[in-house]
């Protein structure tokens, strides 16, 4: 088995505070995401270039949602 490398990792659950803090002091950069797992795996997530934490993003390229409260941005 070769080496693996990762580049990001994705939390569904809201890696938050000093769990996520750790993993990015390990050189791990954390996005949020989110899915649904009896529609897709991810819907929405952050992009590596915007990064918010608090977001889980905008909706990935061919998914439509309708969200019932964005932010004058389109996060949720």
């Amino acid at each position: 088995m070769g080496l693996m490398r990762f580049r990001y990792l994705i939390s569904g659950g809201g890696a938050a505070g000093t769990l996520r803090e750790k993993y990015e002091r390990l050189g791990f950069p954390i996005l949020q995401g989110y899915g649904l797992t009896e529609t897709a795996p991810v819907l929405r997530c952050n992009l590596p270039s915007d990064v918010e934490i608090t977001s889980t993003g905008l909706p990935l390229p061919g998914v439509e949602v309708k969200d019932v409260d964005p932010t004058p941005e389109g996060r949720r």
